[in-house]
């Protein structure tokens, strides 16, 4: 599960009731303040493994402490905070499946808008396609990647880093804005590597965030290819 949660959003309750319900092995939070960290805990009783990175942000001119959560049921292991591309900070981890190794890259690139956030967007995606191709275990990519699939910079993420998206085959499941149903569009991804195969994606409910969380289940199949 990946949830862009709003570093604005004060419905914590929302979120907190909708991990409840879906239930997920992994869970990724996006836009995590200080306040979302804190109210993050409650889940600590069924989560016993998480990692959070946060820092400094100019968020729409205002001065705030972001971040990412990763919450797991799942021992994770060599955990990292990557530098990709410069900007907000990528969290890489690793978790066990049947003697499977699945490598999890929870990511936010810049939003893109204006000449330096586009060109900073685009040289992290880039970089995390390097990243990705340099990897030799099976590997997910999440997150809110600020680019939807049509883009010629998402499919040269795609061609450079072997991945697909786990949409393929389920239709468009657009996350933002949720406040706008009929005009959301989807940026927030989950890319997997060619061996792991979706059983299910979809979106969530409303959190309160201008985002839908997106839910997939996954298999590990065989070997990275």
């Amino acid at each position: 599960m990946e949830a862009n949660v709003f570093y604005k959003n004060q419905q914590y309750e929302r979120l907190i009731s909708e991990v409840k319900e879906e239930n997920p092995d992994v869970a990724i939070f996006i836009e995590v303040t200080d306040a979302w960290a804190e109210k993050l805990e409650l889940l600590q009783k069924d989560y016993s493994y998480w990692v959070i990175h946060q820092e400094p942000q100019i968020a729409f001119n205002e001065n705030v402490n972001l971040g990412i959560a990763v919450y797991s049921k799942i021992p994770l292991k060599n955990t990292s905070i990557q530098d990709l591309g410069g900007g907000r900070k990528t969290i890489s981890t690793q978790i066990e499946i049947q003697g499977k190794t699945l490598s999890i890259l929870a990511t936010h690139p810049s939003w893109g808008i204006g000449k330096y956030g586009f060109n900073l967007r685009n040289k992290q995606l880039s970089e995390i396609a390097s990243y990705v191709a340099s990897q030799k275990s099976s590997i997910v990519v999440i997150g809110d990647l600020n680019i939807t699939m049509w883009s010629p910079y998402y499919k040269e993420l795609i061609r450079n880093s072997g991945l697909y998206n786990a949409r393929t085959g389920f239709g468009m499941i657009p996350t933002w804005p949720s406040f706008i149903p009929l005009l959301s569009i989807p940026i927030d991804h989950c890319l997997v590597s060619q061996n792991i195969r979706v059983v299910k994606i979809k979106s969530g409910k409303n959190i309160g965030s201008d985002h839908l969380p997106l839910i997939t289940d996954l298999i590990i199949t065989g070997n990275r290819i």
